[in-house]
């Protein structure tokens, strides 16, 4: 039988490694508070203190979690003395409050359940009690930090709806939330809202969400492997922000505030590497002097480009498009168009293409009995330039044979002047195909 010593050091470097947080001291103070004594209660706070406390005790959080639930004063000057304690030499110190907080004369405060009713008081008074029996949040990080922690991390969800609706006292009755703070140095302070905005509790009266607006967005933005904390807070600004305005019609940004030194990990699991490309591109495929000369053409405003180009490539890849260029900067002279064939009858009441030549199109009967017709030239009037090419034949307008006394010409001339899709079937050189257009 194996000594115990024995065993005890093969398993040594599965403890060490089991959990990555096992290597850092992490602890943390979570604070939620819906049911107030004397302010308006919350709905959403507990569930936020619930959620964010459970995240922070799995193994890849790692933290020692110290949740209150509607606590007074007493037991939350205990609680977070606790905290001091624990707090010394850690790697991260994490304290979060949700719950109501107030600015008063520049100090920010977080309230307890138990806060004293001051909205009969005079405002003297009212921010006296609320010096004394607040929680300011700047002298709780210096005491965080004087505790020896190495990186502090204060997250508030705070700036919530005025809990003194019924003061007498104008500088507490205002909607404002939570004022500006100076971080100290290795802290990250996180505000759900931003300078003087309120946060929401909630999107709107049916809202089932059980945890707040800045929460539900926050904690998911947390759980992804290898970010951290800022890029997770600044993630989740960017959603809070956009669905308070579209979904409440609400300004809220949450704030930050960050002097930390290195950046911080709550999620400590790695992320996962992405995979090695299996295929790799081949290098770009130099551009040919036709394509670049062809890309040269978009700018073109006169003839004489597209006429160059023609010169230099008279196959080119653009060479159609140039050829139709420079048909509508040097218009051909007009041929005499032929009378039509007895069996192609023009449109009653309408010399032979007037309408489509009117429009810029000169067109030509084939006179084989099919009702086809040929594109003789186009002009920069035409409301199908670059579409309808020289040469084209169609031979049907919008698949059907036409009505009794129509042609495809006659139905392509009424489709123009009525400005509707034309669907034509043309033949280009040897080979049909579908041409869609629009006349404009």
């Amino acid at each position: 039988m194996l000594p115990k010593s024995f065993i005890a050091f093969l398993l040594l470097p599965f403890f060490l490694t089991a959990s990555p947080a096992l290597a850092e001291k992490r602890v943390a103070l979570i604070v939620g508070i819906n049911d107030y004594t004397n302010l308006n209660h919350l709905q959403k706070a507990r569930a936020d203190a619930d959620a964010f406390s459970a995240l922070l005790a799995r193994p890849e959080f790692g933290f020692k979690v110290s949740k209150l639930l509607d606590p007074d004063r007493e037991k939350l000057r205990d609680a977070f003395a606790q905290f001091l304690v624990e707090a010394a030499d850690a790697d991260v110190a994490l304290m979060h409050f949700s719950g109501h907080g107030v600015e008063v004369a520049g100090q920010n405060k977080l309230l307890a359940a138990d806060f004293p009713d001051i909205t009969t008081r005079q405002e003297q008074s009212a921010q006296l009690v609320l010096r004394s029996d607040g929680f300011d949040i700047d002298d709780l990080v210096a005491q965080i930090k004087e505790a020896g922690a190495r990186s502090t991390v204060l997250i508030v969800d705070a700036c919530r709806e005025n809990p003194f609706k019924k003061s007498k006292s104008r500088s507490l009755v205002g909607s404002r939330g939570l004022g500006q703070i100076a971080p100290r140095d290795r802290t990250y302070i996180a505000y759900s809202a931003g300078a003087g905005e309120l946060a929401l509790d909630r999107l709107n009266d049916a809202d089932r969400e059980p945890t707040s607006v800045f929460m539900r967005y926050l904690l998911p933005e947390l759980q992804v492997p290898g970010r951290t904390l800022d890029e997770a807070v600044k993630a989740a600004r960017r959603t809070v922000n956009s669905v308070a305005r579209e979904q409440a019609s609400h300004n809220q940004t949450p704030a930050i505030y960050d002097q930390s030194l290195d950046p911080i990990y709550l999620n400590l699991a790695a992320a996962k590497a992405p995979p090695t490309p299996s295929y790799v591109p081949p290098p770009p495929v130099a551009i040919s002097p036709d394509e670049m000369a062809c890309r040269s053409l978009q700018d073109a405003r006169t003839a004489e480009p597209f006429e160059l180009y023609l010169r230099r490539f008279p196959n080119g890849m653009c060479r159609d498009f140039a050829d139709i260029q420079v048909s509508s900067f040097r218009p051909v002279p007009k041929p005499a168009v032929p009378a039509p064939a007895p069996s192609l009858p023009a449109p009653s009441g309408t010399a032979a293409g007037e309408y489509i030549e009117a429009l810029g199109i000169q067109v030509s009967p084939l006179g084989d009995g099919t009702g086809a017709f040929k594109i003789d030239s186009i002009t920069n009037r035409s409301p199908v330039l670059g579409s309808l090419f020289l040469g084209d034949v169609i031979l049907k307008v919008n698949y059907a044979d036409p009505e009794p006394g129509k042609t495809p010409r006659t139905v392509l001339e009424n489709a123009i002047l009525e400005k509707k899709r034309i669907n034509l079937l043309v033949k280009r050189g040897n080979a049909t195909e579908s041409v869609s257009v629009r006349a404009r």
